[in-house]
C-alpha cells in the first residue's frame, strides 16, 4: 500500500492575480489622459480658428484692394477741381466786410465814446448781436443815437427778421423799430443785401443831423 500525497492550488488568490495600480495613482493617469485629450482638442481648435481668421482676414484684405484700386480709378478718371473766379471773389468780398464789420465793433467797445451821445450802448449790444448767416457791412448812428441804420449781407431774407427781431429785444434798442426795412439781391451774388432804418424812406434827406457816428467814419481811424 503507497501513500500519495496530493496538493491542490487555488489561482484565484490574491497572491496568483497580477498586482494592480493602486487607486490614488490610477485617478491621476486618468486625470492625466483627460487634460492630455482636452489639450489636442484645444489645439485642433485653436490651428482651425487661426485658418479661419487668415483666410477672412485675407478676403478683407483682396476687398480693401480692390476698393482702393476702383477709387483711384475714379480720381484719375474725374477732372481736377477747379474754383469759380466769382465765386472766389465774392467769398472774399464777403469775408473783408466781415472783417472790417468786427475790427469796427472791436474798436467801438474799446473807445471812450461818452454816454451823452448815447453811442456806447447802441454800439455794445450790436457788437453782442449774433445770427448766423447774416453780417453786417456798416452802420449810422445819428441825432445822439435816436435813428440806426445798419447795412449788410444775408443768405435769406428770413434771417434778416430774426436779426433785427432780436436787435430791438437788446435793452439800447427797445422802444425803437425800423420803419425802413430793403433787402434784395444785387447783381448775380448769391447773397443778399439788406437795409434796416428807424426812419421812413426819404425823411434822412431833409433833416439837419447832429452827432453822427458811421462805420466809415471809424474805418478811417483804424
Amino acid at each position: 500500500m503507497s501513500w500519495e500525497v496530493k496538493q491542490s492550488i487555488d489561482f484565484y488568490l490574491d497572491e496568483f492575480k497580477p498586482p494592480r495600480l493602486p487607486d490614488d495613482l490610477k485617478f491621476i493617469l486618468v486625470g492625466v489622459g483627460l487634460h492630455a485629450v482636452f489639450a489636442v482638442v484645444l489645439i485642433g481648435g485653436l490651428l482651425i480658428n487661426g485658418y479661419v481668421q487668415s483666410a477672412y482676414f485675407q478676403r478683407i484684405s483682396m476687398k480693401q484692394s480692390d476698393v482702393e484700386r476702383q477709387v483711384s480709378n475714379i480720381e484719375n478718371e474725374r477732372p481736377s477741381l477747379q474754383l469759380d473766379p466769382a465765386l472766389v471773389a465774392e467769398r472774399d468780398s464777403a469775408g473783408n466786410s466781415l472783417e472790417s464789420s468786427r475790427r469796427i465793433l472791436q474798436y467801438l467797445t474799446q473807445q471812450d465814446i461818452g454816454e451823452s451821445h448815447s453811442f456806447s450802448g447802441l454800439v455794445t449790444d450790436l457788437s453782442e448781436q449774433r445770427v448766423s448767416g447774416v453780417w453786417l457791412s456798416g452802420f449810422r448812428f445819428s441825432d445822439e443815437g435816436h435813428h440806426v441804420r445798419l447795412t449788410g449781407h444775408a443768405f435769406d431774407p428770413v434771417k434778416v427778421s430774426a436779426y433785427a427781431g432780436s436787435l430791438l429785444d437788446k435793452p439800447s434798442y427797445q422802444g425803437r423799430s425800423f420803419r425802413f426795412i430793403q433787402v434784395g439781391q444785387e447783381d448775380e451774388k448769391s447773397y443778399l443785401s439788406f437795409v434796416l432804418d428807424t426812419r421812413n424812406k426819404g425823411d434822412e434827406s431833409g433833416a439837419t443831423e447832429q452827432t453822427v457816428l458811421t462805420s466809415r467814419a471809424i474805418m478811417r481811424q483804424l
